[in-house]
């Protein structure tokens, strides 16, 4: 009889052998972390205007040290395109303001659907016959 060992390539997995070489210790190269942004540095980042300057020195300031849990939110929004880095204080405000009207009017409309999809259920719409016959 055959037996069958079990391999990652049973499970739709391959080990790349130039993968897994690249990944073994000798040829990692030693990455030494960064201290973490912190609110001055932060602060540090804006003009006069609220825009962000030196972007690109942030991003390697996060990537190497990350955020201090106390800004994480509002760094994120940048690094993550909810807000542009050229936007000014007051760009930011408006867009605040206009995304909050804006999720209002789609929840609004997601529970008139809801409520309108749950006033037609086939349970619903059986009683409903049943009482007016």
């Amino acid at each position: 009889t055959h037996t069958h060992t079990h391999t990652m390539e049973d499970e739709g997995f391959v080990v790349v052998p130039q993968l897994e070489r690249a990944m073994s210790e000798e040829n990692r190269v030693p990455v030494t972390r960064g201290e973490p942004l912190s609110p001055a540095q932060w602060a540090s980042y804006f003009d006069a205007d609220g825009r962000i300057i030196e972007e690109s020195h942030l991003r390697k300031t996060v990537f190497k040290g990350g955020i201090e849990r106390s800004i994480r939110r509002e760094v994120w929004k940048f690094i993550m395109g909810y807000y542009p880095f050229r936007s000014t204080r007051l760009e930011r405000m408006v867009m605040d303001r206009e995304r909050r009207v804006e999720y209002r009017a789609l929840k609004e409309r997601w529970q008139e659907m809801f409520y309108t999809w749950k006033d037609l259920a086939p349970e619903n719409t059986a009683t409903a016959a049943a009482a007016a016959a």
